[in-house]
C-alpha cells in the first residue's frame, strides 16, 4: 500500500480473504480509510437523490410557510405587548418571528423523520412519527419509573408536541403559549422516552427554542447565544 509519486495517491492492493484475516484491526482500518479517499464511498446517485429530494421539501416548505406570513410597517417599537398582540411588527420582529418558527419547524421535521432514507437503511417515506404515536411500542426513558413501552399517556403528550408545533408554526403572530407548551412537552419527553427526544434532535433545537419563550427585553438574544456556544 504504497504512495505512488506520480499520482500523490495511493497503490491500494486487493486484499483476498486470507490477507485480510491476517491483518489486525488498525491495518484494516488503515486500508480501508485509504480506500475511501482515494474511490469515495461509490453510493448510487439515486440514494443521494432520494435524501436531497427530502431536503428541498423540508426547506423548502418552510421558504414557501415565510413567503407567506403577513408583514406590515404599522408596529415600528419592539414593545412586547404589539408583538404578542398584533400579525403586524417591525422589521426586528418579522425577522425573530421567522427565526423562531424555523426552529420549531425543524424541531417537528426531525421528529417526524426527516434524516430517515436509504443511507440508514430505510427504503420508505419517514414514519419516526409513527413510533411516537402508536401505543406499545419500546421506548428507552431517562428514569426508569416511565416504563418501556409506550401508552396512553406517552401518546397525548407525543399528539401535543405536533399540535403546539404546527400551531406555532402556522400562526401568524409570535404566540408564546404555544412555544411554552412545545418546551414544557419536550422536558417530559425527555425524561419518559429519551430516544425519542433525542431523536427529534431535542439536545441541539431544544437549548434554541427555550429562549425564545421569552421576550427580546428578558435576555432572549443572549440566552440563544449562549445556546450556541454550548
Amino acid at each position: 500500500m504504497a504512495c505512488s509519486s506520480e499520482t500523490g495517491a495511493w497503490a491500494l492492493e486487493e486484499l483476498s480473504r486470507d490477507r485480510f484475516e491476517e491483518m489486525n484491526f488498525g491495518e484494516r482500518l488503515d486500508h480501508y480509510a485509504k480506500k475511501i479517499v482515494v474511490e469515495g464511498l461509490r453510493r448510487p446517485a439515486w440514494i443521494m437523490l432520494w435524501h436531497f429530494g427530502v431536503w428541498l421539501v423540508n426547506y423548502g416548505g418552510f421558504a414557501v410557510l415565510a413567503y407567506s406570513m403577513p408583514f406590515h410597517e404599522e408596529c415600528k417599537d419592539q414593545d412586547h405587548a404589539c408583538l404578542e398582540a398584533s400579525p403586524t411588527r417591525s422589521s426586528t420582529d418579522h425577522g425573530w418571528l421567522i427565526f423562531a418558527k424555523f426552529m420549531v419547524w425543524q424541531h417537528l421535521a426531525e421528529a417526524v423523520g426527516c434524516r430517515q432514507g436509504p443511507l440508514g437503511g430505510h427504503m420508505s417515506l419517514p414514519n419516526n412519527w409513527r413510533y411516537r404515536l402508536s401505543i406499545g411500542t419500546f421506548k428507552v426513558p431517562f428514569l426508569s419509573i416511565f416504563g418501556t413501552k409506550r401508552n396512553c399517556v406517552d401518546f397525548l403528550v407525543h399528539a401535543a408536541f405536533f399540535v403546539a408545533g404546527f400551531a406555532f408554526v402556522l400562526s401568524s403572530k409570535y404566540e408564546f403559549l404555544y412555544v411554552r407548551i412545545l418546551c414544557c412537552l419536550d422536558v417530559w419527553i425527555f425524561f419518559s422516552d429519551m430516544l425519542q427526544f433525542f431523536a427529534s434532535t431535542g439536545h441541539g433545537y431544544f437549548t434554541m427554542i427555550l429562549p425564545l419563550c421569552f421576550p427580546t427585553q428578558q435576555g432572549r438574544l443572549a440566552a440563544i447565544q449562549l445556546a450556541l456556544i454550548f
